[in-house]
């Protein structure tokens, strides 16, 4: 859907992505709003069945039963959260807003968020219309605070690699130096800061004889907060701090000048070398998507990035790559891998810890004609 949208526009179909989160119980429990919205919504994920949905959405809805059932097996539900929620780009120009993708189709969530309206008569009508999309976005904000997640690209340009070490950095410095910068600045402070950016801002609208005013966008958080405040402070204090590579012979060369498959291997090298320096869970989840981690990089170097990205996954980081390196299966050892057939009408699910009988049974199952053809290097 995202390609279509990317080369045809948004004229046939909107641009979204709407991830199902399994978020465990307890580390929502201080929190009593968004635990009430969790609840509501996971209460319906958990007990939807594919005939509640669309005719046309059965297909897709049967997938995600079948690994719900999957999951059952594995873990306790009554332990966690199971939860859809991601963004939509309704326009080119838009904001992206919160979206629940074929789970909106089922009035019971809508039904369910707003009985959570308070009765309190503080809530004016315009408050309980929009409750269940204000209620979504809250929840949007809590899903973005809760995780962190880090991409690394295939292809990897100057620029890009800045911000993407920077990101990776705030990330991996972890709890230990937000909780230390937030000592310095005090939320009081940022409430004042926040007070007089408003009344500056409403009195710019009123020089403007009515004519002109600022408005946001969406329904998103006005204010800025905190958290934001420490990233934008570690965000430019390292953004002129170069990482170097010294090399065998003790060359001094900036990681930026690397090629983008070197850029790959360093970023993989700095999340180890931090993660296993610091132990420590930070109160975020941290999710590493990598996309093709043997590009440009010989065999022997593909085998060994993906050792690291194993390695970065038992240190409690979710890890998620793409590939067309038939190699990583017995390099990763653990997880899963989802094959998609070149037409995409087929996708399944391998567990890796038992990779030679579940491709043999996809080539049974297939009768051959699933698996690409496979070039093996010496």
């Amino acid at each position: 859907i995202n390609n279509d949208a990317r080369s045809q526009g948004f004229d046939t179909r909107e641009p979204f992505i709407v991830p199902i989160f399994l978020i465990r119980k307890e580390r929502v429990k201080g929190n009593t709003s968004i635990f009430k919205t969790l609840e509501a919504i996971s209460d319906i994920t958990w007990q939807v069945e594919s005939e509640d949905f669309n005719s046309s959405q059965r297909a897709l809805a049967e997938k995600i039963i079948n690994h719900r059932t999957l999951l059952e097996s594995q873990i306790q539900t009554n332990d966690y959260f199971l939860v859809p929620i991601g963004i939509i780009k309704k326009s080119a120009g838009d904001a992206p807003v919160p979206f629940m993708s074929i789970f909106e189709s089922i009035d019971d969530y809508k039904n369910e968020i707003e009985d959570l309206i308070p009765d309190s008569t503080a809530v004016n009508s315009t408050q309980r219309k929009n409750f269940y999309q204000t209620t979504l976005y809250k929840l949007l904000e809590y899903v973005r605070e809760t995780y962190n997640y880090i991409y690394l690209p295939a292809e990897i340009t100057t620029s890009e690699y800045s911000k993407i070490e920077s990101e990776l950095l705030q990330s991996l410095l972890g709890e230990n130096l937000q909780q230390r910068i937030s000592k310095i600045i005090k939320k009081k402070d940022i409430t004042e800061i926040n007070q007089y950016l408003n009344e500056f801002v409403e009195q710019l609208s009123g020089k403007l004889n009515g004519q002109y005013h600022f408005k946001r966008p969406t329904q998103r958080q006005n204010s800025f907060t905190q958290r934001h405040m420490i990233a934008k402070i570690i965000e430019s204090y390292f953004s002129d701090k170069i990482l170097h590579y010294i090399d065998s012979i003790n060359r001094d060369t900036p990681v930026h000048n690397l090629s983008s498959g070197e850029k790959r291997k360093a970023l993989l090298d700095l999340s180890m070398g931090f993660l296993k320096g610091n132990p420590k869970k930070t109160q975020q989840s941290t999710v590493l998507a990598v996309d093709e981690p043997e590009l440009s990089l010989h065999a022997t170097s593909c085998f060994k990035q993906f050792e690291k990205i194993r390695e970065i996954s038992e240190l409690g980081i979710q890890t998620i790559c793409t590939t067309h390196w038939y190699g990583f299966l017995p390099a990763a050892m653990s997880g899963s891998a989802t094959y998609v057939s070149p037409n995409q009408s087929f996708i399944k699910c391998i567990n890796l810890e038992y990779y030679r009988d579940e491709l043999s049974a996809l080539v049974k199952e297939s009768r051959g004609s699933y698996l690409d053809t496979l070039e093996v290097k010496s």
